[in-house]
């Protein structure tokens, strides 16, 4: 990883797939060592996370970027799991692609031809 590759001119943190997993990585092992309460991690916690995150990538990011970027991945999650669980649609691990439980169109008195040619359900 180029010493450059996290942060641009303009002063943006830049979040590729190897930041972004060490990121990740250093938070669970804070979370496995306790350093996590109920609204994320704590203060030792982030320090370790900031020790470890410049440690490993190079990069001397300000701590609120790395506060953001967590933050920021939160928020996507909770965004997806609430919409594949109030759509009742989910993702098919073996496909990748959209899958619903066919009881979701017991409870309707047809399925249209629409819902067909979408390719959700096998005719």
């Amino acid at each position: 990883m180029s010493r450059n590759h996290g942060q641009t001119s303009s002063d943006r943190a830049h979040w590729g797939y190897e930041e972004t997993k060490i990121l990740l990585d250093l938070c669970i092992a804070e979370k496995n060592k306790m350093n996590f309460n109920q609204k994320g991690l704590t203060n030792l916690g982030w320090r370790n996370v900031y020790h470890g995150f410049a440690t490993e990538t190079g990069l001397q990011l300000p701590n609120k970027k790395l506060q953001n970027k967590l933050s920021a991945m939160r928020r996507q999650y909770f965004t997806w799991r609430d919409r594949t669980t109030h759509t009742r649609l989910g993702r098919d691990p073996q496909t990748g692609g959209v899958t619903t439980d066919p009881s979701l169109f017991e409870e309707e008195e047809e399925v249209t031809p629409f819902i067909y040619s979408l390719g959700l359900l096998a005719q």
